[in-house]
């Protein structure tokens, strides 16, 4: 599987840091860690340099595409507050199946009121095939 992968090597006192991203699943799925010495192994082309850290994540969304939507809904909160923790529940109760809400809720204008009721609103994600989203909407 080809992907469209971008990569940021990060040098410091401590090692090197190499991080692998997926930019169409907008994931980031390898970490490597590196002491000075595996560096100075791996710059001088040593082959299968030992790492001191390795961490591999989020590969079911690696060659898939981000898909986001916004989601809006109303919460019961304490009288007159805007209650971060209840709006982060309800979130969670009415998030769709297969979607992934995003629960910081920090933005300024993340709470609203209509009629008297107290409403949130974030956004929502999912991972799908590059085919279902180059498709577009199903159509009769």
């Amino acid at each position: 599987m080809k992907i469209n992968a971008k990569v940021t090597v990060l040098f410091d006192r401590d090692g090197l840091r190499i991080e692998v991203y997926d930019q169409d699943s907008c994931t980031q799925f390898l970490n490597l860690q590196l002491s000075p010495e595996q560096t100075c192994d791996a710059l001088s082309r040593l082959a299968h340099t030992e790492c001191q850290e390795a961490e591999v994540m989020n590969l079911d969304r690696v060659g898939k595409v981000r898909e986001v939507r916004g989601l809006e809904f109303p919460y019961l909160s304490s009288v007159g507050h805007r209650n971060r923790e209840a709006a982060i529940e309800e979130c969670k109760r009415i998030c769709p199946e297969g979607w992934t809400p995003m629960l910081s809720f920090n933005s300024q204008n993340t709470f609203f009121e209509v009629d008297g009721f107290q409403w949130a609103r974030t956004s929502i994600c999912r991972w799908v095939d590059r085919l279902e989203k180059d498709q577009g909407p199903f159509t009769w």
